[in-house]
């Protein structure tokens, strides 16, 4: 379990906790037509930790466990290594340093690969990943006030932004609080007018 909590809901006496973080990486994680054979998680935070359990979980759904990795790099290797270690039992981490993870991404072979970018500022990593990856990469950055700035239309690269993350959460949070399903369409085209 992700141990955090974005949202609560008092129901009589009880108090009930959901991370929507977790929901909104999950929600894009199934969308995928196959399940990615890598998984890089670049943060080590709440919303980091959120979507390498959401990855976790994705995989051993798939069944795929011993074909998936995941490589979680963060500024501080020590916390990044000590995550890691507590999910090592579930599926196969790797740990990167921070300052090799773009070049590890950009010369990594593998077909498809999912990133992660959670940093709330913009390190650059991003922007050599767009000029140097290959293969088929989604990248999911949550940041909505200040994403980073890179090169998001090669054919190779679909990006998922903050606002799209904030969307997912509100899906599962409106669900939560009223028991129904709202209309994902209706949402998704509320944010496109307002652009």
């Amino acid at each position: 379990s992700v141990q955090a909590t974005n949202l609560i809901l008092f129901k009589g006496n009880e108090i009930h906790s959901f991370n929507t973080d977790y929901m909104a990486a999950l929600s894009f994680l199934q969308r995928e037509d196959r399940c990615p054979q890598k998984f890089y998680i670049i943060g080590c935070g709440g919303v980091a930790k959120a979507s390498a359990i959401a990855c976790c979980n994705y995989i051993l759904n798939c069944g795929q466990s011993h074909l998936n990795k995941i490589v979680l790099s963060n500024r501080n290797y020590i916390k990044a290594l000590e995550f890691a270690t507590k999910l090592q039992d579930k599926i196969d981490f790797v740990v990167a340093p921070f300052g090799e993870i773009a070049q590890i991404f950009s010369n990594d072979t593998y077909e498809s690969k999912i990133l992660f970018y959670t940093l709330p500022t913009d390190t650059k990593i991003l922007e050599y990943i767009g000029r140097n990856a290959s293969g088929n990469v989604r990248v999911i950055e949550p940041n909505y006030l200040a994403p980073s700035k890179f090169e998001k239309d090669r054919a190779n690269i679909s990006y998922i932004g903050g606002i799209e993350w904030l969307i997912e959460q509100a899906i599962y949070g409106f669900s939560i609080f009223t028991g129904e399903k709202p209309n994902k369409g209706s949402m998704y085209s509320l944010v496109d007018l307002k652009k």
